[in-house]
């Protein structure tokens, strides 16, 4: 079984159907029912996934009454939860140099210490982080 960081933009792209990266990442989600991906995931993640629902709901992408129902079906998942990295000039390093945010810093720092790939549906992060911070790879090149 091969472990991989899961972002939450993966998460968001299988439950909301008008995401670009939908169809690879419902792929994805796929390999992790079947068990060949075991999910692992940041502190935040949890938080990332609901405002990001309630977003949609607010801009009408989504029924309000489905947000509780997307939720529950990305936690059926069972991630393994990583708490929140508390190296604060680590990840400030991070978002300076790569200049990303303090969510994707930790993202691409939870990675870089558990030295395992993130998966993002983020085309932005996975083509502009080098491997040398971290191995960060699109949603949508996985079993394309």
């Amino acid at each position: 079984m091969r472990r991989a960081i899961v972002d939450s933009s993966v998460a968001i792209a299988w439950v909301l159907g008008d995401e670009p990266a939908h169809a690879p990442a419902v792929r994805f989600r796929d390999l992790i029912v079947t068990g060949e991906i075991e999910p692992v995931v940041a502190g935040h993640f949890s938080f990332e996934v609901r405002s990001a629902l309630v977003r949609a709901a607010r801009r009408s992408r989504i029924v309000w009454e489905s947000v509780a129902d997307r939720v529950r079906a990305i936690e059926a998942l069972e991630p393994e939860v990583h708490p929140l990295l508390g190296d604060d000039e680590l990840l400030l390093a991070l978002s300076r140099q790569l200049r990303v945010s303090w969510a994707d810093a930790h993202w691409i720092g939870l990675a870089a210490t558990l030295d395992l790939p993130l998966v993002t549906a983020d085309e932005r992060m996975a083509a502009n982080v080098p491997d040398s911070a971290a191995v960060v790879v699109s949603v949508s090149g996985i079993g394309a």
